[in-house]
């Protein structure tokens, strides 16, 4: 991207917030000419003001008058409902007379616009909509820049973002993260943020700039240990300057906090890095793409190996991948899940996929509405999942071990009634048979706070999946569930979840059976799982002892060999 251009969305003096002169020489394609005094800049990042032409800077002052202000900047040229405000500026302490209070914080913020060039606030007949004018919002500046660096050679992808990253002045909307869609807009932005710190740091290792890439990426990799993308090109970075131990303590502290954090492993191209390093093969240098020679595949199975394939019975279409050979192993889907979330390693299910699949051919699969099967979802009860089950079974087309995890344990229960024939074993995890006995009634309450507030409410049940998590943790498998389908699928799931009941349905179930369960488990209370065990006809119940839901990495082996004894049988 050019200087004019860049400069043309955000002249560097305002950005910073200095002072200067508005009227400034600018080289286009090599002349000088004069520009014209700049319109005003809104900024959200890193701080709630305006700069005028004059470069004067009007804080937005006021914690009510920073949400309201925030929320139509969010929404800018867009009008947002008076309610919507409302909600932003105070939320459950709504005031009396609330439309009158609103009229007031907008008089307020119209004041603070009185200046020549500044964005105005127009009354809508529901509400009020952001005219931004001329002015431009620093946000949707350090968009633009991004988006003009994708697809570009990597000396141009540096130099552009490197300019981008500049207008970065902290993070996005700040004090307002209570607001359901300021927090929202926070963390799209924040992600934004650092997949172009990633970007750019990528870019210079390419360009041969390594060591200017380790100073940019050691403090973002010790502020975000757990993305797998800035451990991997700092990694390659520290390797192309010979700094081979470092780059392997970047590994280990990414495992570390991987483990601990969220009880995953690190990912399999990020566990092929570590042996490429050591081996010494890896380097980097002008003309590579920055990530080193592609390194050969450990052995066993890899998650990453997955292959993915289509299956379609009438109205059901659906995305699968298998991995590995020998006795079929249909893991189904809990919930919400995505093949692609999978085979990144953000899957708690992940490793366990990976390590079945060391002795078995694991197949797994997208439920209508989610990852890459995608689609609109028309029934969210247990018979149409059963269905989608008998879809991936059929097209085995001999018996298969199920494997249940979470909410996807009443519907292997309810296919092993249904065709007892085609289930030959079933490993049940973390489960429950009846719904409404095991949630009693703190379903609704979550529902709401996840249909209302969504951000939020995923972040309460990440919470919950790892009690204890920091909130990076918490935040990083909030994104997976927030990554595999929309929120309205989420939510519809969800309460399916907690209205299923299939008590009626497990004495039918003929084949050799193993529960699972977490003594501590917060998301399905250990009582669901060791009822389901004892109503089970033939079962093993095994007790885990620790407070999280999903398979924890350091419990993989151990889970897995139960498995394996129960296919023996």
């Amino acid at each position: 991207m050019s200087e004019a251009t860049l400069a043309g969305w955000l002249p560097s003096s305002w950005a910073s917030g200095e002072g200067g002169d508005a009227r400034r020489s600018l080289r286009w394609g090599g002349d000088t000419d004069e520009v014209a005094a700049q319109p005003a800049i809104v900024r959200v990042l890193g701080s709630v003001d305006v700069v005028d032409a004059e470069a004067q800077v009007h804080e937005v002052r006021g914690q009510r008058a920073q949400r309201l202000w925030c929320r139509l900047v969010c929404d800018a040229g867009r009008v947002v409902s008076t309610d919507a405000l409302v909600e932003a500026v105070w939320g459950d302490d709504i005031p009396a007379g609330p439309t009158a209070a609103l009229q007031t914080q907008v008089f307020r913020l119209r004041g603070l616009l009185a200046f020549s060039g500044a964005p105005s606030i127009v009354t809508k007949p529901t509400g009020y909509q952001l005219d931004l004018g001329e002015a431009t919002v620093d946000a949707r500046a350090f968009e633009l820049a991004i988006e003009s660096a994708a697809g570009g050679a990597p000396a141009v992808v540096a130099d552009t973002l490197g300019v981008a990253l500049g207008l970065w002045r902290g993070g996005a909307f700040p004090g307002v993260e209570d607001v359901e869609a300021l927090r929202a807009e926070q963390i799209r932005l924040e992600e934004l943020h650092a997949q172009a710190v990633e970007a750019h740091a990528g870019a210079l290792v390419a360009t041969a700039r390594a060591n200017q890439a380790i100073a940019e990426l050691e403090g973002f990799v010790a502020d975000w240990p757990l993305r797998p993308e800035a451990s991997a090109i700092l990694m390659r970075a520290l390797a192309a300057v010979g700094r081979d131990a470092d780059a392997l303590r970047v590994f280990q502290e990414h495992r570390r906090q991987l483990v601990e954090g969220l009880g995953l492993e690190p990912s399999a191209e990020l566990r092929r890095l570590e042996a490429s390093i050591l081996r010494g093969e890896l380097g980097s240098g002008p003309g590579d793409d920055g990530r080193g020679p592609a390194p050969e595949r450990a052995a066993g199975s890899s998650i990453d190996g997955l292959t993915l394939h289509r299956a379609s019975r009438g109205a059901i279409r659906l995305a699968w991948g298998e991995l590995g050979a020998g006795s079929p192993v249909v893991v189904v889907p809990a919930w919400v899940s995505s093949l692609e979330v999978i085979v990144a390693g953000r899957d708690p299910r992940s490793a366990l996929i990976e390590r079945l699949a060391d002795g078995h051919r694991v197949i797994t699969y997208d439920r209508r509405g989610t990852g890459l099967t995608g689609g609109v979802v028309d029934d969210y009860g247990l018979d149409a999942a059963v269905d989608e089950l008998e879809v991936m079974v059929d097209l085995v087309g001999e018996p298969v071990a199920l494997v249940g995890i979470s909410a996807a344990g009443p519907i292997a229960l309810a296919f092993a009634a249904r065709r007892p024939e085609c289930v030959s074993h079933l490993a049940l995890f973390g489960t429950y048979a009846d719904g409404p006995a095991t949630f009693g009634d703190v379903g609704r309450p979550i529902l709401d706070l996840l249909r209302q507030r969504p951000t939020l409410g995923t972040e309460l049940l990440a919470g919950l999946y790892r009690p204890g998590a920091s909130a990076a943790a918490t935040a990083h498998l909030a994104l997976a569930l927030r990554d595999s389908a929309p929120i309205e699928v989420i939510a519809g799931y969800l309460e399916a979840i907690y209205d299923t009941d299939v008590t009626h349905l497990v004495p039918k179930v003929q084949a050799p059976a193993l529960v699972l369960h977490y003594r501590h488990d917060r998301v399905i209370p250990f009582a669901g799982g060791e009822s389901l065990a004892a109503a089970l006809p033939t079962v093993r119940f095994v007790v885990e002892e620790g407070s999280w839901h999903l398979p924890d990495s350091r419990d993989v082996d151990s889970i897995v060999a139960a498995i394996d004894e129960l296919l023996a049988v």
